[in-house]
């Protein structure tokens, strides 16, 4: 009985793990801020909000802590931001998961290729049902991004709809 109780306490919840890599019309500098919290409102249309927690100043950095307007559950913090190596990492902490999210981009060709992870992890019963459900989701999401960014560069502008995140 008191091995099934401390099972119960350290069960294995759910994780998953996406890689993509999608490919955007433009060099790797004038892509790699277009995933910075504020730049990617350039793209995301309404849908994206974010709102830094200690300063009203939209400055994309490390180690900035914020919230998008439409999901105030969620705490991001941009673990990485590095400019010239264009890495950027996120952690965004809700109360049933952990997500991280590791974008990098690179010459490709004559534009770029943007390779995203995406990795969930559960916290609670609830969690694993999300991560679950959004970890199949978020293929699909990340082809999105493709078509957003690529249409706003197109248009030197963000497209009207937002992307789904």
């Amino acid at each position: 009985m008191l091995a099934l109780l401390f099972a119960a306490l350290v069960a294995t919840r759910s994780h998953v793990t996406i890689n993509r890599t999608i490919h955007l019309a433009a060099s790797p500098s004038a892509i790699f801020p277009l995933f910075g919290p504020f730049g990617e409102k350039r793209w995301a249309g309404k849908s994206w909000q974010p709102h830094a927690i200690a300063t009203a100043e939209e400055l994309d950095r490390e180690g900035l802590v914020f919230r998008d307007a439409a999901d105030s559950d969620a705490t991001w913090v941009t673990s990485r931001f590095d400019e010239n190596a264009h890495v950027v990492q996120y952690v965004i902490f809700r109360p049933d998961l952990v997500a991280q999210i590791r974008i990098e981009v690179m010459a490709d060709g004559t534009g770029s290729a943007a390779k995203i992870a995406y990795d969930l992890t559960a916290l609670t019963e609830a969690g694993d049902t999300i991560v679950e459900h959004h970890g199949k989701a978020i293929e699909g999401h990340l082809v999105s991004w493709e078509h957003f960014i690529n249409a706003a560069l197109e248009k030197h502008q963000a497209p009207a709809s937002g992307h789904p995140r």
